[in-house]
């Protein structure tokens, strides 16, 4: 008998990595939630070859003992509901004998990769194990919106009802390991929901993207394809024609389909004035593309300016307004994190009495660059009074310095006050009679502007057996012991 539970335990080894190997991670754009396709609702989507990844596990309300529903060797969809209503959508296999199946997710304000966690993103599925056209119509017989995986489950769910405004994603699951595809499909009889951007494609504004002025970002109205864009730049021209434009690269073309922003590179620098930039058929034949392949009109324009560099303002800070022994300065822009003198000579403080600083220090530091800055004192200051935090040239020679090596402007100030700290004090008997000893507190605290009018009083009596007694926000409480003392009383 050893030899037949050799021969078992063996197997089962074979079976198990089997399994762990047809877990693939997929790599091809559009095979993960992240890089999934965008989608109009008028086009027909025919993808000829599916690769074979995948199979880690997908949630939805099927039970699935045997882990079939999976993602395997998927493709991904994202689009927006423009109108709400149901949907319906046809998958197609080229070879009809092959098993496809889908899920349906809500990701408004998710990230992509959360549906294979969160069982709550879920919207409608079908994992029918048999084989032919599948989706989601009423027509073709769908009555609900769970199919769950097996032979004779319908291959057709009922028509999901979208809601306006929100953003999801399509699964499409190929089962039949071939590389075999599919056309998807949306609309069809019952269709009410639209999931088609109406918004006609234009471009949004441009602006310098470079201390040189030899690159431009342009910012788009919506997303627009990114296989619509001719990598050489033709599609745009400056007027004047002061710079030719070398290439154009779509912001997050490299892991997806769709892009928002465009950077255009020039052939030389810009110089100081005003542009526009002009929107051409480029090398490609085409203007930008929005996802229903509608263009943004030829010859459109929109003017930019090219400024010089602006130095990065001076203007804002955080300190204690009662006691001061340091400032965060918050800046509207990054400067370089080495431009700021470690012993806090770009800074001096002006007021009433002498300040001096002990350092400075970037409060963090990103690739170079901060927008906030810890100056500390070599003493608090505790003196009420009027101050300026002021910029000037440290020992490094310089102030502060943006990305374009811009000096923020020396004799630049930060007013800031040092309020008046109150002196707190109070009188109570010296002793009390038990039992049922009842003792009033006065307040006679002050402060040297005169607005105690404004005070808010913290009362704790040291009694917490007293509890919730024990405390007191009125100016002259009354509070009554009945245990004998001490007890520590603060205010």
């Amino acid at each position: 008998m050893l030899p037949k539970r050799t021969l078992i335990f063996l197997l089962l080894i074979l079976l198990a990595g089997n399994r762990l190997a047809a877990q693939t991670t997929c790599t091809t754009l559009g095979q993960n939630p992240e890089t999934a396709f965008p989608v109009c609702g008028t086009a027909l989507f025919h993808q000829g070859i599916v690769p074979i990844c995948g199979g880690f596990l997908m949630l939805s309300p099927c039970p699935d003992p045997s882990g079939v529903i999976t993602n395997r060797n998927p493709f991904w969809y994202k689009f927006t509901c423009f109108s709400s209503g149901k949907l319906s959508f046809f998958i197609t296999p080229d070879v009809l004998t092959e098993d496809y199946d889908w899920q349906l997710f809500d990701v408004t304000g998710r990230n992509p990769g959360d549906v294979f966690t969160d069982p709550s993103l879920f919207v409608a599925c079908n994992w029918s194990g048999d084989v032919g056209i599948t989706g989601a119509s009423d027509v073709q017989g769908g009555v609900s919106l769970v199919e769950c995986a097996g032979s004779g489950v319908n291959l057709f769910s009922m028509m999901p009802d979208l809601i306006a405004g929100h953003n999801y994603l399509l699964l499409v699951s190929h089962f039949s390991d071939t590389q075999f595809g599919y056309t998807l499909s949306f609309g069809g009889p019952g269709n009410t929901a639209v999931i088609t951007d109406t918004i006609a494609p234009h471009l949004a504004n441009a602006s310098k993207a470079s201390c040189d002025a030899t690159r431009i970002m342009v910012k788009l109205n919506k997303r627009m394809k990114c296989s619509s864009l001719a990598a050489n730049g033709s599609d745009f021209t400056v007027n004047p024609p002061l710079a030719t434009v070398t290439s154009a690269t779509g912001i997050g073309c490299a892991s997806g389909f769709d892009m928002d922003s465009i950077l255009l590179t020039f052939n030389q620098p810009l110089p100081i004035g005003n542009y526009n930039l002009v929107v051409n058929r480029g090398s490609d034949n085409n203007t930008i593309l929005d996802i229903c392949d509608n263009g943004i009109p030829e010859n459109e324009q929109i003017a930019f300016t090219i400024l010089s560099n602006l130095p990065v303002p001076f203007d804002s800070l955080q300190h204690d307004h009662c006691l001061t022994d340091s400032f965060l300065i918050i800046l509207a822009d990054s400067v370089q994190c080495t431009s700021i003198a470690g012993n806090g000579s770009d800074f001096s403080i002006t007021g009433p009495y002498p300040v001096t600083i002990a350092n400075a220090a970037p409060a963090y530091c990103l690739n170079g660059f901060t927008r906030q800055i810890i100056v500390r004192l070599n003493t608090a200051l505790i003196q009420p009074g009027n101050f300026r935090l002021v910029l000037q040239a440290g020992t490094d020679g310089n102030t502060l310095l943006s990305k374009c090596d811009t000096a923020s402007v020396a004799g630049s100030f930060i007013p800031f006050v040092v309020k008046p700290k109150p002196f707190v004090d109070f009188a109570v008997p010296a002793s009390l009679c038990l039992p049922g000893a009842l003792a009033r507190f006065m307040n006679r605290s002050t402060i040297s502007d005169g607005t105690e009018n404004l005070f808010q009083y913290a009362w704790d009596f040291g009694d917490p057996a007293s509890i919730p007694n024990n405390t007191s926000s009125l100016k002259d409480p009354l509070h009554r012991y009945t245990r004998v003392g001490p007890f520590d009383v603060s205010l």
